[in-house]
């Protein structure tokens, strides 16, 4: 018969051999203790015995509970709690009453018969004892023998309900059952407690950016040409080897550690522009030589082709004489430095680069992006530039993992064929690491897988040299896409049938080919994402002609640039049964856009079409209707099956004065309504989604088909929409809306 005791044994011989535990139970060795049963009795944590004096697994609070193991650490927030069991296999198993544990998130410990009768159930009851004061990491152990062991750990917070459970593991011998400083690390994560925290990093980060736009502008530098001079000193000041690094460091920490915390010195000053291209370009005659310091590109070995690009657009950014003078309109973040490039230097050290190294999740060079169009009359418009918030760019994530049956790995790889600034890449790349910290593994096996993703997962094209430029060094500051990323048109038209060079990209090599042969080396791309340049004044029913026979069949075509065209060709580059997801104009899924839809669905299958709020790019100074489509490559659209729509017209976003579209703590529900929506568990409201067939020709917006609740409208809402109009019409005869 199966023996609990055999079980038991085999933890205490895990917890034995752990880093930094003791040999023996009972012992102290370096603050840690592991408990056995109730042999924490007359020892420090005596206090223990108090707090199970009513935790009889019978519920009755009359007798007291005695868990199989605690494990202690002195001064720690974290306690953890083990109960076992023998039986694992078949009907007799009593390790979990769910084949999914994630259920019992919503079920809890249960009834006095289930948390006597099984382990996780067990130490999720006696972790309620404990987390009025600790977290409690509450393990269930079930097996006879190491190859057969299952372990399941989750965490309650300290004060809270058992339905705030989140799982932190659920493996076997080698990959659960970790030490209790690897729990200290991870219970914050699982909580997510870093969200407050990193939201307010990212507001002092759009204070700072709008600080920095101020003081660009009021020394001589160019609306236009700031988002990539701050990529460059963003970009020189990763590269820790150059004497660039070494002297900003050095002079920040002298003036930290002065009485006055003042800079008495500039050491970069003059040199200023020549260090920062050395830490860029690397310093010294001959890469070859022991004197030689290695610049960024050294250390990423980027392609010399893709190097004259970068070289060329920062070289004309260096070159303004306004960088070596003395800085005009010095302030609480521009108040160090000789010079205005020494002086940014500073600023950007001390305000970007110590700060975010811990918040690897922020899109740095889209906030500066933002914030700098702001100053930049008509420059989104102009280049149909429309940059993605971050909760969209993890709602893209969501919507790939579901569509495509399995969430992000260090396996996946993903493409964005319009890049911009990375945003899709970065969430891409921080969805694949909370995937990694979630499975059951050393800490070293989830590094390496890791490192694994982030120079083999992310692909990102970008045909703007100066977006090219901020995507580089935001992907470089998160670690990761360097190699990856071409400078290029991503178009089909281009890089299948080129009438000129824009769809060559530079391999390391140094030979440049046609993006799709490039593309070729990455074998099978899993997903894509996009968020196109947005075009203006396109018909998207003129379809050109056919191309030469050598032209993949479903690469079709117009000339304008429509958003389509890049949808047409981000399906091409991934493969057969690949999930790529566009959020485009409303035009694209309306009847402007049939005829190319037409032609696209006749190679992929539309799945889903989502419109999303209307004020959604606000912060871009854009105001275009958007939706999301998502569809499965290479297999033609079934008429036969439906479709998902939705109007998503409310993300619990509001506009505020002054700062933007902000979270008003309603997007976190909100994304799991949508995403239940999906899935088919939300309850149905025909009025908000549906599921409908549709045929290749017919319209793919969700407001075909969603019914409208016009009991909803008022005569006030008619009136004001008038008013609306009204005053639209008197701006656009008066030539007022392009001021």
């Amino acid at each position: 018969m199966a023996s609990e005791e055999l079980t038991k044994g085999i933890v205490s011989g895990k917890l034995s051999a752990l880093e930094g535990y003791s040999s023996k139970q009972n012992v102290d060795h370096n603050g840690i203790i592991w408990f056995k049963e109730d042999s924490y009795k007359g020892t420090a944590y005596d206090w223990i015995k108090d707090i199970f004096a009513k935790a009889s697994k019978k519920q009755t609070m009359l007798g007291r509970g005695i868990p199989d193991f605690v494990v202690v650490k002195e001064r720690s927030n974290v306690i953890v709690v083990v109960e076992c069991k023998a039986e694992i296999n078949g009907v007799s198993s009593k390790h979990s009453m769910f084949d999914n544990v994630e259920e019992y998130k919503l079920y809890g410990y249960g009834t006095p018969t289930e948390t006597e009768l099984y382990a996780i159930n067990g130490a999720l009851y006696y972790a309620t004892f404990l987390n009025q004061k600790y977290d409690v990491v509450a393990v269930g152990v079930s097996g006879q023998s190491k190859s057969e062991l299952r372990i399941t750990s989750f965490v309650l917070p300290k004060g809270g309900e058992i339905s705030d459970i989140e799982i932190m593991e659920d493996g076997g011998y080698n990959d659960g059952l970790v030490s209790i400083e690897q729990y200290e690390k991870e219970v914050d994560l699982v909580l997510n407690r870093f969200a407050a925290t990193e939201e307010e990093i990212r507001k002092e980060l759009r204070k700072y950016t709008l600080s920095c736009a101020n003081f660009l502008r009021a020394n001589g530098i160019e609306d236009n040409s700031k988002a990539g001079f701050v990529s460059a000193i963003v970009l020189g000041l990763t590269n820790k080897k150059s004497r660039l690094y070494r002297e900003t460091k050095s002079a920040i920490d002298r003036k930290m550690e002065s009485k006055s915390k003042k800079m008495l010195d500039d050491p970069i000053g003059k040199d200023a522009v020549k260090m920062l291209k050395a830490s860029l370009y690397g310093d010294g005659k001959d890469e070859y030589e022991d004197d030689y310091i290695e610049g960024v590109w050294d250390i990423d070995k980027i392609p010399k082709g893709k190097r004259k690009s970068l070289k060329k657009f920062y070289d004309v950014l260096l070159s303004k004489d306004e960088l070596t003078k003395a800085p005009k309109g010095q302030n609480t973040y521009f108040n160090d430095g000789d010079t205005v490039l020494s002086c940014c230097i500073y600023s950007l050290y001390v305000n970007v680069i110590e700060i975010l190294e811990h918040y690897k999740g922020i899109d740095i060079m889209g906030e500066f992006y933002i914030t700098f169009l702001r100053f930049t009359k008509g420059n989104a418009k102009e280049k149909g530039i429309v940059l993605t918030p971050k909760h969209i760019t993890d709602l893209f994530c969501d919507l790939a993992e579901y569509y495509s049956g399995q969430p992000f790995s260090e396996k996946t790889k993903i493409i964005d064929t319009c890049c911009g600034t990375g945003a899709f890449l970065i969430s891409a790349l921080e969805r694949i690491k909370e995937n990694i910290r979630r499975q059951f593994m050393s800490e070293k096996q989830k590094e390496e897988k890791y490192q694994y993703a982030r120079v083999n997962s992310l692909i990102g094209v970008e045909r703007d040299a100066s977006m090219y430029a901020l995507a580089y060094a935001n992907m470089r500051f998160h670690g990761d896409g360097k190699a990856n990323l071409f400078n290029c048109s991503s178009l089909m038209s281009d890089s299948y049938n080129p009438i000129d060079d824009s769809g060559m990209t530079y391999m390391q090599d140094g030979k440049k080919v046609p993006l799709s042969e490039a593309l070729e080396a990455f074998g099978d791309i899993d997903v894509a994402m996009i968020n196109p340049p947005y075009s203006i004044g396109t018909n998207a029913n003129k379809i050109s002609k056919p191309y030469p026979d050598d032209t993949p069949p479903e690469v079709v075509m117009q000339k304008g640039q429509d958003e389509l065209d890049f949808i047409a060709s981000m399906l091409h580059y991934i493969k057969v049964g690949g999930i790529g997801i566009a959020i485009v104009p409303m035009s694209c899924a309306g009847n402007s856009g049939r005829n190319l839809r037409k032609e696209i669905l006749k190679h992929h299958t539309l799945l889903a079409c989502m419109t999303m709020p209307a004020n959604l790019f606000f912060d871009s100074h854009v105001g275009t209707a958007t939706c999301i489509m998502v569809f499965k490559a290479h297999i033609p659209h079934d008429e036969k099956k439906a479709v998902f729509f939705a109007r998503w017209q409310d993300d619990g976003f509001k506009v505020i004065p002054h700062n933007g579209r902000k979270d008003t703590g309603r997007w976190s529900n909100i994304r799991v309504q949508w995403m239940e929506q999906i899935d088919g568990v939300a309850d149905p409201n025909d009025y908000i989604f549906v599921k409908h067939k549709i045929k290749t020709g017919d319209e793919a917006l969700a407001e075909a088909y969603i019914k409208t609740d016009y009991s909803k409208l008022s005569e006030e809402d008619f009136e004001r929409t008038l008013k609306k109009y009204a005053l639209y019409k008197y701006m656009s005869e008066q030539g007022m809306l392009e001021e």
